[in-house]
């Protein structure tokens, strides 16, 4: 048993250490590496596009890593999850799911600015129209009586 429990705990380990922190290390270090090469902004407009560049590109992102079968993060698989159960449209639930996050986030203290509630509210309608451009054709297989499968 004492076995079985060291090799459970050093999945579970080694799982949360590479699908939840370190993507978290690195980006937080890619972040300090882009502010730190790239010039204040100041211009309202320049800022306004690189927010709406940002929230289309990370659509766009959303779309070709679950497209590609990398598997949802948190709010993506939240969001996956209820819409194969509920067959609920993906930009509703992504919305809800944002504009929850948002509120809570607010309710903790945090601030809210045009740009949290311009994301909250565009990326579940841009979620659900990249991504279908991503999908990876199914292949379906049919079992015959004996137990083959057949394409």
């Amino acid at each position: 048993m004492n076995d079985m429990r060291k090799r459970f705990f050093g999945v579970a380990a080694t799982s949360l250490f590479t699908m939840v922190l370190l993507p978290l290390i690195v980006l937080g270090l890619a972040a300090n590496a882009t502010l730190a090469v790239l010039p204040p902004m100041e211009s309202l407009v320049l800022r306004s596009l690189m927010l709406i560049g940002a929230i289309v590109m990370n659509a766009l992102a959303t779309g070709m890593y679950i497209g590609a079968g990398f598997g949802p993060g948190p709010r993506d698989g939240l969001m996956t999850g209820l819409h194969a159960r509920t067959g609920w449209s993906l930009r509703g639930i992504r919305t809800v799911i944002e504009l929850s996050v948002l509120a809570i986030g607010w309710a903790l203290g945090g601030t809210v600015g045009v740009g949290t509630v311009l994301y909250a509210l565009t990326i579940g309608p841009l979620i659900q129209l990249c991504l279908p451009w991503f999908r990876q054709p199914t292949v379906r297989k049919t079992v015959t009586a004996t137990g083959e499968a057949v394409s």
